[in-house]
Formats: C-alpha cells, sequence, structure tokens
C-alpha cells in the first residue's frame, strides 16, 4: 500500500505495471481511531475511496507519516513495487537496484489483506433469500 498527499503533482509513465495495481484512488479519512487506540504509535484510519464504493480501516504509523482527519491522499494497492511488474522479494531492500512505485509515495507498506468485508446491495437485498430456522 502507498500513500502520499493527495496534493502532490502525480508521476505518470507506470503504464507497464497497470495490472498490477488493484487499486489507485484518491481515498478520505473519516474517522482516526474510531474504536481506541491500541498501539502507541500506530493510527487505525477510517476511509472511504472517492471513485468506487471501498471504505477502508488501514493501520498506519503516524509517527512516521501523520494524517489528518478529513484528510484526502493519494492511495494505492499494487501486487509489486517493481515497475516493470516483476514480483517483488519478500524482503524490503532500503536501497533497491531501480526505481520502484515507492519512489511515488511517501508512505509505502508490505503486507497482506488481513479481511474483506464485502455488503450487498439494497437491490440484492430484496432478493435474497434469508436462511429459516427450525
Amino acid at each position: 500500500m502507498c500513500i502520499r498527499d493527495r496534493y502532490q503533482r502525480r508521476v505518470h509513465g507506470i503504464h507497464k505495471m497497470q495490472k498490477d495495481i488493484l487499486l489507485d484512488d484518491t481515498i478520505k479519512v473519516v474517522a482516526l481511531n474510531k474504536e481506541g487506540k491500541f498501539f502507541e504509535s500506530v493510527t487505525r484510519i477510517d476511509a472511504e475511496s472517492q471513485r468506487y464504493d471501498i471504505k477502508l480501516q488501514i493501520d498506519i504509523n503516524t509517527d512516521i507519516y501523520p494524517v489528518e482527519q478529513n484528510g484526502n491522499y493519494s492511495f494505492c494497492i499494487a501486487r509489486t513495487l517493481n515497475l516493470d511488474g516483476t514480483e517483488g522479494k519478500d524482503n524490503f531492500s532500503a536501497e533497491p537496484s531501480g526505481p520502484t512505485l515507492a519512489d511515488r509515495y511517501d508512505y509505502v507498506m508490505y503486507g497482506k489483506i488481513c479481511l474483506l468485508y464485502t455488503s450487498p446491495s439494497p437491490r440484492d437485498l430484496s432478493t435474497s433469500r434469508m436462511p429459516s430456522s427450525a
């Protein structure tokens, strides 16, 4: 995941890795630590996508990269940081051999999506059947 301040100039030229970018959008932070603060340096943000009907919860080390409620940030989820689309190694190198997607962002995290919730649209609710209990 990569984040940068929304107002920074976008750098173009990542057409080779378009298939590896799962989400590239602007998010708006709608809440900070909504359920309380659990870790000293980490803030859990609730954010909403500006282009898609997506809500996110993200843990960010705000000692390194502070975020503001109602702030807008460019946000990207990608399979790899390599601009040629090749898979990265499982370990991070502070001095990569060439340019990477990380060069275009202020804050970069490595990890896996822990939980993914989907909710049906109101249209789906009217046509779906709830299981009956005996």
